[in-house]
């Protein structure tokens, strides 16, 4: 059960990036912070951003989807590969979106939101460790 929790809790927070980038404005804030200190945001770079926005959050969308359905499914039921399989996709998604945003707001000193990542990230670790033992 903790295992299922744990996963819910990581992939309801891959579907609000997901709503973020997929559904928000572009650019976000911290983006328009970072951009605004070398220059305007050309039309060229708005279209770009909203390019790269719309497939970075389908492609979270499905990854919290699946993570939901595989925690509520296969996981739930002691099914081990699940958790597995949940654990490696969402580190992927989790060490990167946490170090890069992380590096990048110690160069800007813009705040990003690596913390969001890195907290999915425990959650995936804790979910796999609860789903082990």
């Amino acid at each position: 059960m903790i295992a299922t929790i744990c996963f819910v809790l990581a992939a309801l927070g891959l579907l609000a990036m997901a709503a973020k980038y997929g559904l928000g404005p572009v650019p976000v804030d911290y983006h328009a912070s970072i951009i605004a200190a070398d220059g305007e945001i050309t039309p060229g770079v708005r279209k770009v951003l909203l390019a790269l926005y719309r497939v970075m959050g389908a492609a979270m969308g499905t990854a919290g989807l699946l993570t939901l359905v595989l925690a509520l499914g296969p996981v739930r039921t002691g099914q081990t590969w699940a958790a597995l399989a949940i654990f490696v996709a969402g580190a992927l998604v989790a060490v990167t979106g946490a170090w890069v945003p992380y590096r990048v707001e110690r160069d800007t000193g813009v705040r990003t939101p690596w913390r969001l990542a890195a907290v999915a990230g425990l959650l995936l670790a804790a979910g796999l460790v609860a789903a082990l033992v």
